[in-house]
């Protein structure tokens, strides 16, 4: 019973947890986009949206609060039983001479001192599958791959000559079609370049391939001649000063 109650509690915990990330991601994306929702009269969506999830984080706290609140009576319960058990088995054994009264009552003490003991471990073990549920979320962002740098990876020297594109072909995970397709550019140092095209062209796309954002599935990206995905990620990165399409504004100075 013990394991079974763990085993709930450890399901509605991880499914809490998914609700409350999805709550306050909901949260957040309103707030950062707030002239988004005003101009276009979507406060009642997003508070319509809000409390969906918020129900659906309401319906996991209760089913945790229901395990959590079956766990010990049903242990008293089983505690009871086992004990009436005990004692019709012991009263038998008494009147037939198989057990003296003395060690009859020692067992008795024994056993009542034992339930008690297991009632508290119930609860300890909810509280485990509690955490053991979250440190798995936990852990399944630590164990994401990090970025795959070249074991012997060089410093790159700063930007003399050009640029170069070569043979470019990406394409994001699960897509059918890739963003970019045989894309060849070079640009030489000292020149300033416009990449222009329609929504969804690619023009970020290949623009983030050059700190390595991503990587290419096929071709190359030149500096100098030197293959960018040979060289350090520090040594790369330090050389490129970036300006997002969002402004991103840290608390500090």
């Amino acid at each position: 019973m013990i394991a079974i109650f763990g085993k709930k509690m450890k399901k509605a915990m991880k499914k809490s947890l998914v609700s409350t990330a999805q709550l306050l991601g909901r949260i957040q994306e309103a707030m950062n986009a707030l002239r988004v929702v005003k101009v276009y009269n979507r406060q009642p969506w997003e508070v319509q949206e809000y409390e969906k999830k918020n129900r659906e984080f309401l319906k996991y706290s209760l089913r945790m609060s229901k395990i959590d609140a079956a766990t010990s009576p049903v242990m008293d319960a089983m505690g009871m039983v086992a004990g009436v058990g005990v004692i019709l088995i012991g009263a038998v054994w008494v009147t037939h001479d198989k057990m003296q009264p003395s060690a009859f009552f020692a067992l008795l003490a024994c056993l009542g001192g034992a339930a008690e003991s297991v009632r508290k471990v119930s609860d300890v073990w909810n509280m485990v599958q509690q955490a053991n549920a979250a440190a798995e979320r936990v852990f399944a962002v630590i164990d994401e791959p990090q970025e795959r740098e070249a074991p012997n990876a060089f410093a790159m020297k700063p930007l003399l000559r050009e640029i170069e594109f070569r043979n470019i072909v990406f394409t994001y995970p699960g897509a059918q079609q890739p963003a970019l397709e045989e894309i060849n550019l070079t640009v030489p140092a000292g020149q300033t370049v416009a990449v222009v095209g329609p929504n969804g062209s690619g023009k970020t796309t290949l623009v983030n391939l050059l700190p390595r954002f991503y990587d290419p599935d096929s071709g190359q990206i030149l500096i100098d001649g030197q293959e960018i995905h040979q060289a350090s990620f520090f040594i790369l990165r330090d050389q490129i000063s970036m300006v997002t399409q969002n402004v991103v504004t840290f608390n500090d100075t």
